[in-house]
């Protein structure tokens, strides 16, 4: 697994990593700040929901942070609690269509 191999190459250079596909602080807690969390089975309910309903196209779909496929894991106490703020904040103007990436 490539993760681990990242994650395990982080933790003997005593650097911050950061996990994918799943959130993976728990059992990295030294060595990971924060974890992009995809959940396909959500991303492929919404796309099916959305082709039942006639909605879907022939087009690209970007599934990222702010979406309901698209989290973030558990933040490491290290992150400064104004960085999480900041982020959190972002991360409702993404749900809210404020912002887009």
């Amino acid at each position: 697994n490539g993760q681990i191999g990242a994650l395990q190459a982080a933790q003997e250079q005593d650097v911050w990593s950061f996990g994918v596909w799943q959130d993976v602080y728990e059992a990295w807690p030294d060595t990971v700040l924060q974890s992009a969390v995809m959940d396909f089975r959500i991303a492929l309910v919404d796309f099916l929901e959305m082709a039942r309903n006639g909605d879907a196209e022939g087009q690209v779909y970007e599934l990222a942070i702010g979406t309901d496929a698209g989290t973030l894991g558990e933040y490491n106490p290290a992150i400064p609690e104004d960085v999480v703020a900041e982020t959190e904040a972002l991360i409702q103007r993404l749900n809210g269509g404020e912002l887009q990436l």
